[in-house]
């Protein structure tokens, strides 16, 4: 392929992958319940974000038009989603005000034009070396989670998620098992997490500071990685990437959520695929198994990618570090009380399979026209096969972009006919669509280039 053709393809992916991102910031968790048939309202977003992610996977099927999508469109996208971030922080501080939720006008003005103002040096000192749009997009987000952190307490009545993990926690540093009942004047809760969860956020617990500043570390720790990832001549438009997720009206408005480190496992996990390191990628698979149950949806195409890239030995050796990482963390967890993990992390959601709970983008709700609830999952399940089977028959994993396209689409595919689904689902998703374009636009270091 000539370099006019690497070129456009590059273009075409990264702007089918900030129309997607427009989708979920504008669906974020979905319409309001007052909306009815909501779904009516949000089947537009559905029908467009799966074109944006069909044309992102097959920039070919565009055709011949010219693109011009590149580091200063992904700059400008970030200029409007931090101007968005103003409203959204508004909102939510209003919206939530008997939460004990606070609004700084001047403050969060400040803040955000501080910020648009620097992306756009970004965008129009091309030249300037790559580490200054790092800093930037790392202390752009940092400010904006800082400001949340600030302004919004984590009332239980919302965040629910962390009061339980600091719970859990709480329980493991006296030596107790954390999987148990736990009641608060709200609700009663049995854990529902897997354990790498709780051990992820163990440090916040023993320093006595608020999670959501792990969450912080996290996140910033996935924008240096994946920079470091970077080939010299790409880490500009990495960056620029990382700067439209980073401060993307969604994550900054779910100021409370705990998967920052499973994201953080996905991009190391793209990035090992990416460069060829196949047992760390197994390492990788078998960590995210113990952060949340969405990742069985994508562990069989690894082990096909070892298979179809180097041999069935190499699959095999795969799949023993896989199984064994994973072991090794849920392992003690589930000896002796493996109903009661099962019961947390499976048996919780037995009460959502009659119903369709899906609000954002999703196709659970149409397939539910179609299907009883109780049904659906067999539909999830011939969805997973089907793409499985494709890979195998048509070779789609014997590369790394190709093992990546495959995982991206099984779990958007798990995702949307998933009878329970949140809107951050679709966070994670994104962070999986993310290592895919940079591998697939070359702009990770693979290993010959390393």
């Amino acid at each position: 392929m000539n370099l006019v053709g690497v070129s456009r393809l590059t273009q075409v992916r990264l702007l089918f992958f900030l129309i997607m991102s427009v989708c979920i910031n504008l669906v974020m968790d979905g319409l309001p319940h007052g909306l009815k048939p909501a779904q009516i309202f949000v089947l537009p977003f559905t029908c467009c974000f799966l074109l944006a992610f069909a044309l992102f996977l097959k920039p070919t099927w565009f055709g011949e038009l010219a693109i011009a999508a590149g580091e200063k469109t992904a700059w400008f996208y970030g200029i409007a989603l931090v101007i968005a971030d103003f409203f959204v922080l508004r909102q939510e501080a209003h919206h939530y005000q008997p939460f004990g939720y606070q609004w700084h006008p001047a403050l969060t003005l400040g803040v955000c034009a501080a910020i648009a103002l620097l992306f756009f040096l970004c965008q129009a000192r091309v030249a300037s070396a790559p580490l200054w749009g790092l800093a930037v997009v790392c202390s752009a987000y940092a400010a904006l989670e800082a400001l949340s952190i600030k302004s919004f307490p984590l009332a239980i009545e919302r965040s629910d998620m962390f009061a339980m993990i600091q719970a859990a926690c709480t329980e493991l540093l006296h030596g107790h098992y954390p999987y148990h009942w736990y009641y608060w004047p709200t609700e009663h809760v049995f854990s529902p997490y897997l354990p790498a969860v709780y051990l992820a956020y163990l440090p916040a617990v023993v320093l006595k500071i608020d999670p959501r500043w792990m969450s912080l570390f996290y996140l910033l720790l996935i924008a240096v990685v994946a920079y470091w990832a970077a080939r010299p001549e790409s880490k500009r438009v990495v960056t620029s990437v990382l700067a439209v997720f980073l401060v993307g009206n969604y994550l900054i408005y779910r100021h409370d959520l705990y998967l920052q480190p499973y994201w953080l496992v996905f991009t190391l996990l793209a990035i090992f695929i990416c460069r060829g390191d196949l047992l760390w990628a197994a390492v990788a698979l078998g960590v995210a198994l113990n952060f949340s149950q969405l990742t069985l949806a994508i562990f069989p195409f690894l082990l096909l990618h070892a298979w179809q890239k180097e041999s069935l030995k190499k699959a095999v050796q795969t799949t023993l570090v896989f199984v064994a990482t994973a072991v090794i963390i849920l392992g003690p967890f589930l000896w002796k009380h493996t109903h009661e993990v099962y019961f947390g992390i499976i048996g919780n959601y037995y009460n959502f399979m009659h119903t369709v709970d899906a609000r954002p983008m999703n196709l659970a709700h149409w397939a539910a026209q179609v299907v009883t609830p109780e049904h659906l999952k067999a539909v999830q399940m011939a969805a997973l096969v089907t793409i499985f089977g494709v890979a195998v028959f048509a070779k789609k994993c014997a590369t790394a972009a190709g093992c990546l396209a495959c995982m991206t689409t099984a779990f958007l595919a798990f995702i949307m006919l998933n009878i329970l689904i949140d809107g951050y689902f679709y966070l994670t998703f994104l962070t999986l669509a993310m290592g895919y374009l940079f591998t697939a636009n070359q702009w990770w270091r693979s290993p010959e280039a390393a």
